[in-house]
């Protein structure tokens, strides 16, 4: 987790950007694990208006990517990207990103009442063990403590990011508008030239060349 403020002078132009794309979408086509709310397409980030966010988590994804030991370097991947919009009673059913090797949340809007997203232990064991937590309140949501699940409240300006197949959810939002751009980093095997020629089709899933 981190925040991105110096992306802050960019924010109201996204928030506007995805509120016009959400007003002139097919509500009922985009629906993916999130109820009673919208999801745009997975080419937000090709937009002008995101090109400074996407610039950023390009860099920041190196170097997790890096720290989780993969060598970026001359690495082809997806990038795809798409806005989430919940509205009061929204939600994201428990879910895994397949194929991802590294997936994020970066937080637009965020108002009082938004639903926090939640990370389940993949492991079968820890459904089970009842282990008492300490009774200090700060450990109850960190993971080096928790047993099975623990919950991180978003902020404006944060990026939450987690291995693709870390299970993970958003609990029901009280509030209107909780706006995050969601992104999976994936793997393609292909040469340089294969990247040439894909990416001029004009309908795929952005492709980058991490170098």
């Amino acid at each position: 987790m981190m925040g991105l403020e110096d992306l802050k002078i960019h924010r109201d132009m996204m928030v506007k950007k995805i509120m016009q794309l959400r007003a002139e979408a097919d509500a009922s086509l985009k629906q993916k694990s999130n109820r009673n709310g919208w999801h745009s397409d997975l080419r937000i980030l090709e937009l002008p208006e995101f090109q400074h966010l996407k610039k950023k988590l390009i860099e920041i994804s190196k170097v997790v990517l890096k720290d989780y030991g993969i060598d970026p370097g001359n690495r082809v991947v997806s990038f795809a990207a798409w806005a989430n919009v919940h509205d009061k009673g929204g939600y994201n059913v428990s879910h895994v990103h397949p194929g991802s090797w590294i997936s994020g949340s970066f937080y637009l809007n965020v108002p009082e009442g938004s639903g926090r997203i939640y990370f389940e232990d993949p492991r079968q064991a820890t459904r089970v063990e009842h282990i008492p937590l300490s009774k200090m309140e700060d450990k109850k949501n960190n993971p080096l403590y928790s047993r099975g699940k623990f919950n991180v409240l978003p902020k404006e300006m944060m990026l939450v990011m987690f291995p693709g197949w870390f299970e993970h959810g958003v609990e029901h939002s009280e509030a209107e508008n909780r706006i995050s751009i969601a992104f999976n980093i994936t793997p393609i095997q292909m040469t340089e030239d294969q990247l040439q020629k894909l990416s001029k089709l004009a309908n795929n899933n952005p492709i980058e060349l991490l170098s």
